[in-house]
């Protein structure tokens, strides 16, 4: 007889990646939602966050302000903090990533090619999440990407195109309307009328949509390609991708390129993210200003936008700015260069085949450089009160770093003669992060000004350069311990409890290091003898039960350290020396704590 084996891909389909391993989906007993690369959303995705929108029960995904490549709010079951960070962590093949984005990145997920995902996994209560302990109070999200395969080699392709319009706008006064309007709010006789019909009839035949002004169709395209198969005894899997993203308000402009190399289990990502921002405060300044002046005045001062000036002899700091100058008359554009890989190394002890070592070692490094200025001449630079007119801007160069080092052994075993299956995993966890800031503020003269206190003049850069610019490296560490238990008996009584202890530098040693204890049970009742009669109506009945003790970290680095500030404020110096300003701090201060109780029933 010739018997062939082929691959049950339902059973396959079953198999939940979770914390530091995987379980078969029947054997769960937390709140967990796994989705497939079939099962996410289809069509114009630039961000990763945008494949999971309605697709998970407690998962709400909030779209940012609009803007090409915005960031969006992700919560799970709500918040669980008044102060610290709501935002869940994020496990990018198994390597806990910063929820800190680097200037310039909107957030942890931005520089991930949406096309590289092939699996999310959300854990949502607490026997589910506690595994991560001292970070895992607002849920998390795992995320697998594609990897090589044992097939023959397969070329893969797919491109987006995608057009935006801002068809629909706030409601505004034509032209006309508008000066009826002024004109019955300030009637002849009144002691503003003048001057109103002064102001309206400098151009008494303009009318200027300014939303018309300000708004563009944003074109966009997203082209991937992927090849993946297997080279002698290595499966590999190398794609590139592109997207660029014009927004619908004018200036503002995103575009990716994403590099994706992986060979068995070593993964390395490497991204360029380039952004224009545009300043969304055009969108405001369109709806209220003037209707009956033009965009463009080549006699105005501002760089040929018309704009209020000088009104009874002052600067008119409150009126409303041109919208197409708020949007020209800034430069604000930034690079995000981001590298993220690991390897991944699993070893089946000789003579105890049940018994795996696992080692994991990654890294995440990002680096944003970038610069916003406003051009001098400028509405925005005649309100700088100390470089009136000339202009002024900052620049910034910043470093994020992630280092990890995960080990675990993990033991499964069936035992048939007491109809019990064990999974058990013990670990450890070391993660170092590393951030360094490097943010300075110019101005932009046209001249030499000579000496300005609190500024040094550079020959090189042809600016000011403030006195007072930062440099502020800082760094922290995370050591954990960790145990998970999963049994199953006669596959209807499940087991499931996790341990946690971390330790963090982040506080002080009296509250250093945390205990992070989880539990659950479940009952498949549908797999009881008695429900047989039901099999034909009922597929899955089961009732399960979870406690579990989490925390939460992101409330920032040291603040059990007395520390201090230089006042930069030349009013509170005293008898001309600079003074010095304590800043809050508490030696108690230790991690949040979030215990949960949860009370499921699955049926189908």
């Amino acid at each position: 007889m010739n018997i062939i084996l082929k691959d049950d891909t339902e059973l396959l389909d079953e198999v939940v990646v979770i914390g530091y391993g995987s379980v078969k989906k029947d054997d769960l007993s937390g709140s967990v939602v796994a989705i497939k690369a079939e099962e996410m959303n289809k069509g114009a995705v630039t961000s990763p966050q945008e494949l999971i929108m309605g697709k998970v029960p407690g998962l709400s995904v909030s779209q940012g302000d609009g803007a090409p490549g915005a960031g969006s709010t992700i919560r799970i079951r709500g918040g669980a903090s008044l102060n610290a960070s709501n935002d869940p962590l994020i496990v990018i093949d198994g390597i806990p990533v910063s929820n800190d984005a680097a200037p310039g990145t909107p957030n942890a997920l931005a520089t991930i090619n949406p096309n590289d995902i092939e699996t999310f996994t959300v854990l949502k209560d607490a026997s589910a999440t506690a595994i991560y302990g001292s970070r895992a109070s607002n849920g998390v999200i795992i995320i697998q990407t594609k990897k090589g395969t044992q097939d023959k080699i397969k070329v893969s392709y797919s491109g987006t195109f995608t057009a935006k319009d801002p068809y629909k706008r706030i409601e505004t006064l034509d032209a006309q309307s508008f000066r009826e309007v002024m004109q019955a709010q300030y009637p002849e006789g009144t002691a503003q009328s003048a001057d109103i019909q002064r102001i309206l009839n400098v151009y008494p035949n303009q009318s200027t949509d300014w939303q018309d002004a300000i708004y563009q169709t944003g074109l966009s395209t997203d082209q991937n390609i992927g090849i993946a198969g297997k080279a002698g005894f290595m499966p590999f899997r190398i794609s590139l991708g592109y997207n660029t993203e014009k927004g619908t308000l004018k200036t503002s402009k995103y575009e990716r390129y994403t590099d994706n190399h992986l060979s068995v289990d070593i993964n390395v990502k490497g991204t360029i993210n380039k952004n224009r921002f545009a300043d969304s405060g055009a969108v405001g300044a369109a709806a209220f200003f003037d209707p009956t002046k033009p965009i463009y005045d080549e006699e105005n001062r501002y760089n040929g936008y018309w704009n209020w000036g000088i009104v009874q002899g002052a600067q008119a700091d409150l009126a409303t700015q041109n919208p197409l100058s708020l949007l020209y008359d800034r430069n604000n554009h930034g690079t995000t260069k981001r590298s993220l890989g690991n390897i991944q190394l699993d070893y089946k002890i000789h003579g105890l085949e049940d018994l795996h070592a696992n080692l994991n070692l990654g890294y995440d490094v990002a680096k944003t450089t970038g610069r916003n200025f406003v051009n001098s001449n400028s509405v925005q630079s005649s309100l700088d009160k100390t470089f009136t007119g000339l202009g002024q801007g900052n620049t910034w160069n910043n470093l994020r770093r992630n280092h990890l080092l995960d080990f675990y052994m993990n033991y499964a075993k069936n035992i048939e003669s007491i109809k019990s299956n064990f999974d058990i995993m013990a670990g450890y966890s070391w993660q170092h992060f590393y951030y360094a800031n490097h943010d300075i503020t110019y101005s932009n003269p046209t001249e030499d000004l000579g000496a300005k206190e609190g500024y040094t003049y550079d020959e090189n850069e042809r600016h000011y350069i403030r006195d007072d610019h930062r440099r502020i490296p800082y760094e922290n560490y995370l050591i954990s311990f960790f145990g998970r238990l999963n049994y199953n008996f006669m596959d209807r009584y499940l087991l499931t409890a996790t341990l946690r202890r971390d330790g963090s530098s982040r506080f002080s040693e009296n509250n250093r290091w945390g205990l992070f204890p989880s539990a659950a049970l479940a009952w498949t009742i549908s797999n009881e003898p008695f429900m047989k009669a039901t099999e034909n109506v009922l597929s899955k009945l089961k009732l399960r039960l979870g406690y579990g003790v989490t925390g939460q970290q992101e409330i920032g680095d040291y603040q059990y350290i007395t520390s201090y500030s230089f006042s930069t404020n030349p009013n509170t110096t005293y008898l001309g020396t600079t003074l010095l300003k304590p800043n809050g701090y508490s030696p108690d201060l230790k991690w949040e704590q979030t215990t949960t109780y949860n009370v499921a029933i699955d049926f189908g």
